[in-house]
């Protein structure tokens, strides 16, 4: 996430660099991290290069080739060499900040010292450029490729009235540039360099008098527009003429000295000063890549606005650039940082840091391939895996299939793990294992099983219990085939066997970790699995393992004969899944992996794994009915030592359907780049192992630079649609559905992430019913609820829910009935990630969203250090805009959160109904059919909305241009993801329908 990154495509991002800076870690690490260029704010100015007193004691000596001292700019050359770096070099030839004495005779320094003549002069300003330039080209080749050559040349119509011209003439500008082009390296740019570029009668005389000449003689490179701005000028229009004048010249542009002076300090102005760099950036890009002016480099006048030059020069404090004290960005950042989505017109495809998401897929090109059908009358696994002599298994084909490999998979039911062998050589070269489309490919980790026998031998009924069994009651048994389960018995194995240690035993019910692995299913529907025999005599459609995990015994629904069923008996942990890790550029397409008896993770290890390789492609598969985990995409746990160079990751999960996996839908751990999108993900967490602290229906940690968008998450039960654990930077969220959490206490956690922004923007949210026990929840009698001086906390269920976490953006999104509140962030001091800090839980921005009907409240900050901006708040509680510390908290309305922390300047209340059918995936705004009661009646203090139509436009969010449909919108937009708020409209959710 950095400036640099995002306007890579387009020219360099630089800073001009105070000397101070070199005294802070901070400032340097910065300086690194934001910008590719750099210039010295002073130290390679005339003034600060050439030695006085080596000169005034040896005039003669140098009288035509001054002396020069290079020790205060090497700290600047070294760094930029260690870091690779690219310098700007500022300035050769200035009226200003160029001592008096170099222009006379015997650089005598009295102010009634004779000038020296022309001759002389010249001679100097050669040997001048001759000795930096070839110092810096000699001693640190390559690191500066721009020099402003003349600097400010141009004053009240003409050229400058200056020492040079008294000296030299006015053709001291054209000697420059001839001594500069004679002593520079071919691939340094040399810049004619001016203030206020945009004014009219200076573009003129710029373009005639100093460009054009120069230009005749192949002089000159570029034009640098300096860009030293207030709030009012200049008029952009103005300033993107002149941009163009310039440009149709032929020549680079560089913004050399960017500011925009701005003394007011206030939130609003914060948020027009963001307004006005993004229309001066959105100029510069639009231009650049509509080929009108060829922009090469921007540079910003400073790094932070308690370094700005402006504030000495102007004699009042100002806050002119993108980044506070502290280098902590401001809303201009994300501005800038917005614009070229804006223009590229591919906003949807955007992470928070302005970088497109980084998508790597190519049209793949097979050499070979090979088919594979069970079915087929002559299916064998000696056959070459042609269309007519397929292979029986997809593992004969695994075996055989390398770099550039299709395999074609029939349809058909296939009972086997398939371990690929080899991975691909890139994206042009996968190995790619494909249904073929003639029918549902599917991989079962299971196998029929066809001898039953009465269960005999086993109490029914507990000692004592005076019980009465169901007439017609049938228990059957079947013994396990010892060939079918060779290598890997799920029924012997419990559900948690690793990295149990962190378990809270004395709060955590462990029959379901200690579940057995195995599953039956009769008929593709499973059975229940039960702790005890007797407990199925009570419990149709379920069974029992006996402790040796060799025999099952089971009871059907109906308590009918299995033989009239088909009954399936997991016996495999995965359905495709390599046995050499970092096997990568791999794609499975369109086949069915059903019956996976992976345990609970960690190790997260899915139906389909990854098995720690990157670069996979998994697209248009269903996973139904895994035990633990559906889809592994990371490093599988966080105990294999880390491989130098290694890379988990950057993998595709794309329009599968991953249904009923017991723990977690997709696992990712330690996985970067991820692009996880158009996925329905139903019923994870059947197992109620959420307390294994790996369970949600998508589980990532340190997750960098990913996109996860235009996912259905519905019926999660207990565990999080979506968690991301330590460590997430950069990650954006958008245009999900997260629909009916069963006993969820969030719909999105977000864990000890501490750096970046991560977006959540776009989202609809519906139904987060809590996870708690009501009868934990302290009764309040009569008044005793009033005067309590801080809520409980028994009570949960939030669509985002943060520990430790910082900068969260939450942006347009529709948050619906959330048992307890929309937004919830706590501090969690000592949830320290590595050698870290502990979270803060501040500079949250919640910004133009939808809140409806949530039980408690819409926002719960922490403390005031967030913002709210732009929300609209139909149907809530009393009370509903919340900060919780220091304590007692403050429950309010949105007038007093408006007037006592200026928040939610344009925000709105409403009264109308809102349905959404989770099964149709539809949304349908309603009038409200009454009003709540006033507490302010006659004084217009509560102004509800009760017609969807009658909401007003906000200010859009300056980091986020699209919507629920990924259109892009303007400068005002309704709160929460639509474009438009209309009742009785039909709003279809279904996000896989708008790719």
């Amino acid at each position: 996430m950095s400036l640099k990154t995002v306007y890579q495509p387009y020219f360099r991002m630089g800073a001009a660099v105070p000397a101070q800076v070199f005294e802070s870690t901070t400032a340097l690490g910065e300086l690194c991290a934001q910008y590719d260029s750099m210039t010295c704010e002073n130290e390679m100015k005339p003034q600060f290069l050439l030695d006085e007193g080596e000169n005034r004691r040896n005039a003669a000596q140098y009288d035509r080739c001054p002396a020069v001292c290079f020790e205060g700019v090497r700290k600047y050359l070294d760094f930029a060499r260690e870091h690779g770096m690219k310098m700007r070099g500022h300035t050769l030839v200035w009226h200003n900040q160029t001592p008096g004495w170099f222009f006379t005779e015997g650089y005598r320094g009295e102010e009634d010292a004779p000038l020296a003549d022309r001759e002389t002069m010249l001679a100097r300003l050669e040997g001048y450029i001759r000795q930096v330039l070839e110092f810096t080209q000699t001693e640190y080749p390559g690191i500066i490729y721009a020099w402003d050559v003349v600097n400010e040349a141009v004053e009240d119509g003409a050229l400058r009235r200056s020492l040079w011209t008294e000296t030299v003439g006015e053709d001291f500008i054209l000697q420059a540039f001839r001594f500069a082009r004679k002593y520079a390296k071919q691939d340094v740019s040399l810049f004619y360099n001016d203030y206020d570029t945009f004014i009219p009668w200076k573009r003129d005389v710029i373009c005639e008098q100093v460009l054009k000449p120069l230009l005749s003689e192949q002089l000159v490179d570029g034009m640098g527009m300096q860009s030293h701005m207030t709030m009012n000028t200049p008029d952009l229009e103005e300033y993107e003429k002149s941009l163009r004048v310039y440009g149709s010249l032929g020549i680079q542009i560089q913004v050399t000295e960017l500011d925009i002076h701005n003394a007011d300090p206030s939130a609003s102005s914060m948020e027009a000063l963001a307004a006005r760099y993004r229309e001066v950036f959105t100029i510069l890009t639009r231009n650049k890549k509509e080929g009108t002016a060829d922009v090469t480099g921007v540079t910003f006048w400073g790094m932070q606005d308690d370094d700005s030059w402006l504030t000495g020069f102007r004699g009042e404090r100002s806050f002119p650039l993108l980044f506070q004290d502290g280098f902590r960005p401001k809303t201009a950042y994300q501005a800038v940082l917005s614009v070229p989505g804006r223009v590229e017109g591919d906003t949807q495809d955007r992470l928070p840091g302005g970088e497109r998401f980084a998508f790597w897929e190519k049209a793949p090109v097979f050499t070979r391939e090979y088919h594979v059908n069970a079915a087929h009358p002559e299916a064998c696994d000696e056959n070459d895996g042609s269309m007519e002599h397929p292979f029986a298994t997809i593992q004969a084909a695994a075996n055989l299939a390398g770099s550039g490999t299709r395999v074609w998979i029939h349809g058909g039911v296939y009972r086997e793990c398939v371990h690929p062998v080899c991975g691909g050589n890139g994206p042009e070269e996968m190995v790619s294992f494909e249904a073929f489309g003639d029918g549902e490919a599917v991989i079962k980790a299971s196998v029929e099983t066809h001898d039953f026998r009465r269960s005999e031998g086993w109490n029914l009924i507990p000692p004592g219990a005076q019980v009465s069994l169901p007439e017609g009651l049938q228990i059957w048994e079947t013994r396990l085939n010892p060939d079918e389960f060779r290598g890997y018995n799920p029924f012997c194995a419990v559900n948690i066997l690793h990295d149990r240690l962190f378990i809270e035993y004395e709060k955590t019910d462990m029959t379901t970790y200690l579940n057995r692995r195995g599953m039956v299913f009769c008929d593709g529907k499973p059975l229940k699995q039960v702790s005890l025999y007797n407990q199925l005599g009570s419990t149709p459609g379920s069974y029992w393992v006996e402790a040796n995990g060799q025999t099952v015994h089971f009871r059907l629904e109906d308590d009918s004969d299995p033989a009239q069923h088909q009954i399936e008996l997991t016996c495999r942990e995965q359905c495709f899944a390599p046995e050499i890790p970092f096997l990568s550029y791999i794609r499975v397409k369109g086949l069915t992996c059903a019956h996976a008896a992976t345990g609970a993770p960690v190790p997260q290890r899915g139906a389909i794994s990854c098995y720690r390789g990157h670069h996979w492609i998994i697209e248009d598969c269903k996973i139904d009915w895994s035990n633990g985990v559906g889809i592994d995409i990371g490093n599988e746990c966080w105990h294999h030592t880390f491989r130098e160079n290694q890379i988990i990751g950057h993998t595709v999960v794309r329009g599968c359907e991953i249904r009923d996996a017991g723990v977690c839908g997709i696992a990712g751990m330690f996985a970067t780049d991820l692009l996880i999108e158009d996925n329905r993900i139903e019923g994870t967490g059947w197992q109620k192992m959420e307390l294994s602290w790996e369970a949600g229906g998508i589980k990532v940690h340190n997750s960098v630079n990913s996109l996860i968008r235009r996912n259905i998450f519905t019926k999660t039960f207990r565990a999080d649609h979506l968690w991301m654990d330590v460590g997430n930077e950069n990650n954006r969220i958008t245009r999900n559905l997260f629909l009916d959490g069963i006993e969820q206490r969030e719909a999105i956690f977000i864990e000890c992430s501490r750096d970046g922004i991560n977006l959540i923007d776009n989202n609809i949210f519906w139904n987060v019913e809590g996870r708690f026990r009501p009868e934990d929840i302290p009764s309040e009698p009569g008044s005793t609820g009033w005067y309590k001086m801080e809520e409980t906390g028994e009570i949960n269920g939030y669509a985002v829910y943060g520990e430790g976490t910082d900068r969260l953006h939450v942006v347009n999104n529709f948050i619906g009935r959330c048992r307890s509140a929309g937004y919830f962030v706590k501090s969690v001091a000592f949830r320290i990630s590595g050698n870290g800090r502990g979270g803060t839980s501040r500079e949250a921005r919640i910004v133009n969203n939808m809140f409806y009907d949530c039980g408690e409240a819409a926002i719960k900050f922490p403390t005031k250090d967030n913002d709210s901006q732009g929300n609209l708040y139909v149907k809530m509680p009393g009370g509903y805009l919340r900060i919780l510390y220091p304590a007692p908290e403050n429950c309010l309305d949105l007038q007093a959160w408006q007037e006592f922390y200026g928040f939610d300047k344009e925000g709105q209340e409403g009264f109308f109904a809102v349905e959404v059918d989770t099964e149709k995936l539809t949304l349908e705004l309603k009038k409200a059919d009454r009003l709540p009661e006033m507490r302010h009646h006659g004084t217009g203090r509560q102004n509800y909305i009760t017609e969807p139509e009658k909401v007003l436009p906000v200010k859009a969010s300056m980091e986020t241009a699209d919507d629920f449909d990924g259109d892009a919108r303007g400068e005002r937009r309704v709160p929460g993801p639509f474009a438009v708020l209309e009742t009785g409209r039909i709003y279809e959710l279904d996000p896989r329908k708008r790719k």
